[in-house]
């Protein structure tokens, strides 16, 4: 049974008719556990067998993060390559859905979510991760998006505010 913020995101992809080559959910078939396992052991302090609920609090590697005078969202684009496909772990504040997709359309259909609460993007190697936690800031771990971090923080230093490292 799809949760309802699966159900917002197929709708909205529909409704905005973004086809599944730019973004899609993963197949049913998909392992999801040795996907979320992947992705918190590549990323996460993980202590014993609990799983941090908000990976950017509990980022193994440095990190970066800005809070901005507006949503995150709008720069996606901004700091994840256009031809790259991403992986796009979304949560509604209880569970994790998974996707994948280009930022362009992850940019179309975020602003539309109703039950959207963080969300993540990941590239498909785990080289690098990007969230938008709760409180609308941006924190990422992994050389290339912490060298997009940096830059976009120093191009646009009057509209933001460094927040990690502290």
């Amino acid at each position: 049974m799809w949760s309802e913020l699966r159900k917002d995101i197929e709708a909205i992809r529909q409704e905005l008719d973004i086809p599944e080559s730019d973004f899609r959910a993963l197949p049913h078939t998909t392992d999801w556990h040795l996907l979320e396992e992947r992705i918190f052991s590549s990323f996460c302090l993980i202590q014993g067998r609990s799983r941090p609920y908000w990976l950017w609090d509990k980022l193994s590697q440095e990190s970066y993060g800005l809070s901005l005078s507006y949503y995150p969202d709008e720069i996606l684009n901004q700091l994840v390559p256009a031809t790259e496909t991403v992986w796009f772990m979304a949560c509604d504040g209880k569970d994790f859905v998974f996707y994948q997709g280009k930022v362009e359309a992850i940019q179309k259909i975020i602003p539309e979510c109703t039950y959207l609460d963080e969300y993540y993007l990941i590239n498909k190697k785990y080289e690098w991760l990007l969230s938008v936690n709760h409180h609308n800031s941006l924190v990422g771990t992994g050389e290339f998006i912490l060298n997009q971090l940096q830059a976009f923080a120093q191009r646009s230093s009057q509209t933001l505010t460094p927040i990690y490292p502290a």
